[in-house]
């Protein structure tokens, strides 16, 4: 009884299906090995490239196979400068082989193979007037003790625009005075402005200049060929803009001098109002120096014009009647001015 229920049971159960065995996992391909490089170098131009820097090279429109000195080299060749934005420019096998030729650079037909041509394509952005005088007032603003003890900049003339090529690098400069004032007024920098370390474009920028800063007045009047003492001068801040000439920080940089014409108490005093005294007039006797080593001989001369300390002149020899040039170095307390043969 037991044995016919389990064999009822059994019949009960759905029929199992065996599986078939498992084909075995198929060998994974073989990878290629690369393809060897070529013994000559081969040129695979593009059919289209958009370019981000000019002039327009080799290496961005074409791929280039071959030994590797010589692929580093054609890749550098200059084809053209980039295009302007919507007016592509074209680039043939033939256009690719007269640029090397030009280059001093060898390059045979048939290693020119790919497109027929090259569509080259560029877009540019504007570098902004804003952007070129901002660039400029920096520059000359950490420049300013050239023009002043502190300057104050008003922009005059805006320079033009200048295209940069979109997705190229960040612009770089290069300044210069072009005109500097000695005073107040204009002053004019030189923009040269560089994308990749190619030269896009150079601009002037003017600037209104106003200078500010210390100052020596006179607090008397001084007559022309009088000396300055310190006590004739008063030091106050103020501005340089209308003053013509370099002016004079210290008192003491006057030491020695004397002034080439009459100047007013609250004149700014200015370098170029003061000269060396005269030590010798046209006529007057100099004791002329020449030495030899340890040897020294002194004859007089007749000086043939005035002179003033440092300078040159001619003396006349009033026993042999000939001319001596000689430099003037300074007048003694009896009066004798000395010179020496040059």
């Amino acid at each position: 009884m037991h044995a016919m229920l389990v064999a009822l049971a059994l019949a009960a159960l759905p029929a199992q299906q065996e599986a078939p065995p498992a084909e075995p996992a198929a060998p994974p391909a073989p990878v290629a090995p690369p393809a060897p490089a070529p013994d000559q170098l081969l040129v695979v131009l593009k059919p289209r490239v958009v370019v981000h820097q000019t002039p327009v090279r080799l290496g961005s429109v074409a791929d280039l196979l071959g030994p590797a000195a010589q692929v580093a080299r054609f890749a550098r060749l200059e084809l053209c400068a980039a295009p302007v934005t919507g007016k592509p420019r074209l680039v043939t096998p033939a256009g690719v082989r007269l640029a090397a030729r030009l280059a001093g650079l060898e390059l045979e037909k048939e290693r020119v193979v790919g497109a027929p041509q090259v569509e080259i394509v560029a877009h540019w952005e504007e570098l902004a007037s804003d952007q070129l005088l901002a660039a400029a007032q920096q520059w000359i603003v950490a420049r300013s003790e050239e023009l002043g003890d502190r300057v104050l900049l008003e922009p005059a003339v805006r320079p033009d625009a200048i295209g940069l090529l979109r997705g190229g690098g960040a612009p770089t400069f290069e300044f210069a005075f072009v005109g500097k004032p000695r005073s107040g007024g204009p002053a004019q920098v030189k923009l040269s402005v560089f994308q990749d370390g190619a030269l896009l474009g150079e601009r002037v920028a003017t600037f209104q200049v106003r200078r500010f800063g210390r100052q020596l007045r006179l607090l008397t009047n001084v007559r022309r060929g009088e000396t300055i003492a310190p006590s004739q001068v008063v030091v106050i801040d103020g501005e340089w803009t209308n003053v013509n000439g370099t002016a004079v920080l210290e008192a003491a940089a006057l030491a020695g001098t004397v002034a080439t014409r009459d100047l007013a108490a609250g004149t700014v005093l200015v370098r170029e109002a003061f000269e060396l005294p005269l030590l010798v007039d046209r006529g007057g006797t100099v004791r002329v120096v020449l030495r030899d080593g340890a040897l020294e001989i002194v004859a007089t001369g007749v000086a043939q014009r005035a002179g003033r300390r440092g300078e040159t002149i001619p003396v006349m020899n009033p026993g042999t009647q000939k001319l001596m040039q000689v430099q003037l170095v300074d007048k003694r307390p009896g009066g004798d001015v000395v010179a020496l043969l040059r």
